[in-house]
């Protein structure tokens, strides 16, 4: 039987060897970001245990996960496609771009 560790490996091998396979479809300026998310980043934070859609139905301060969080960068506000934070201490970023 597989452990957590082996199965969230396969998982995420499997989502870059499906990405890998048909990357010139995904590259292409008509599959957008909420395609992109949704078929890849959401699963692969999954895959690292985060709970994406929050499932554990914790309020806005203690979720794993915040989409389409406005920040501020060099006094600019701008929008990341997903934030996390740990005990409302730390804050880690993704934003996506083509650019």
């Amino acid at each position: 039987m597989a452990t957590t560790g082996q199965k969230s490996s396969k998982e995420i091998i499997d989502l870059v060897t499906r990405f890998q396979q048909n990357a010139y479809s995904y590259r292409n300026p008509s599959y957008g970001e909420a395609e992109l998310r949704v078929e890849f980043v959401n699963p692969m934070f999954e895959a690292l245990g985060w709970d994406v859609v929050n499932k554990a139905g914790y309020a806005d301060a203690y979720k794993d996960v915040i989409h389409e969080d406005a920040i501020k960068v060099g006094g600019r506000s701008a929008r990341a496609i997903l934030s996390s934070q740990w005990l409302n201490l730390e804050r880690k970023f993704l934003s996506l771009s083509s650019t």
